[in-house]
């Protein structure tokens, strides 16, 4: 699907949001979690009044993420009660006995929520994933059984939303839930491009997929702004051609 996309094969699809959640974060499940997700995670910052990193907010509960190496990926599992979350993580370990962590993706392009007031979206996933008797509503039994810390939701969306989510934490003051600043990231494509961009395996085929990424990451204008191009020039003056002009 990804090379098709890049050589414009698919145009109808270009700005569906589950296409590009597909190339983009369904390619990552491919590469060891520090060559990939962990580096996109280690770009959120939380909604509190400090900013704070993911891995910030970790470290306050003396989790290391680099103590993990194996990540489930579980797209758009379905909850009858509450909805299609794009993409829930279960960030585990192979060679210690650690806590599982869980991490909610809501992903979008240009689109905004699609639920807002009382049922907003992004409120409504947070509180079904953080509940144990909540996450029962949900078909896949790894989420039914998930025992661990569920770390909260990141909204990976084109430009920030930080109204959006303003939103969401106001519903939730008047349900009397209060916190819930540190449970939100925000986390823009714009990002995601440049994590990636500087991102090296010595396998060149893991280069290859993060390369392919990065291609379509671009070829959607996912990019910062790096300034104006120079378009300087050197001009001689000659005065012969001069005065020849003015004849």
């Amino acid at each position: 699907m990804i090379q098709a996309e890049l050589n414009g094969k698919l145009p109808e699809v270009e700005n569906r949001e589950d296409v590009l959640t597909s190339n983009v974060l369904g390619l990552m499940q491919y590469l060891p979690p520090r060559k990939g997700i962990f580096k996109i995670l280690s770009e959120l910052k939380d909604y509190s009044m400090n900013r704070n990193s993911l891995f910030d907010n970790l470290k306050a509960q003396n989790i290391n993420i680099n103590d993990y190496d194996a990540v489930d990926y579980l797209f758009w599992e379905n909850s009858p009660r509450h909805g299609e979350p794009d993409l829930i993580l279960i960030i585990k370990s192979t060679k210690q006995q650690l806590k599982e962590l869980m991490l909610c993706i809501e992903v979008k392009y240009f689109s905004g929520k699609s639920r807002s007031g009382e049922d907003d979206q992004l409120m409504d996933y947070c509180l079904s994933l953080e509940n144990k008797d909540a996450r029962k509503t949900y078909k896949n039994p790894k989420i039914k059984k998930f025992n661990g810390i569920f770390l909260g939701l990141i909204y990976l969306t084109y430009l920030s939303q930080y109204n959006s989510v303003r939103e969401a934490l106001k519903e939730l003051h008047k349900k009397g839930r209060y916190g819930y600043e540190s449970n939100f990231y925000e986390l823009r494509w714009n990002d995601v491009t440049r994590v990636l961009s500087s991102s090296k395996s010595k396998n060149k085929y893991e280069n290859k997929l993060i390369k392919d990424v990065v291609l379509l990451l671009k070829k959607k204008n996912f990019v910062d702004f790096e300034g104006f191009t120079d378009v300087t020039f050197s001009y001689k003056f000659d005065k012969h051609v001069f005065l020849e002009a003015l004849r």
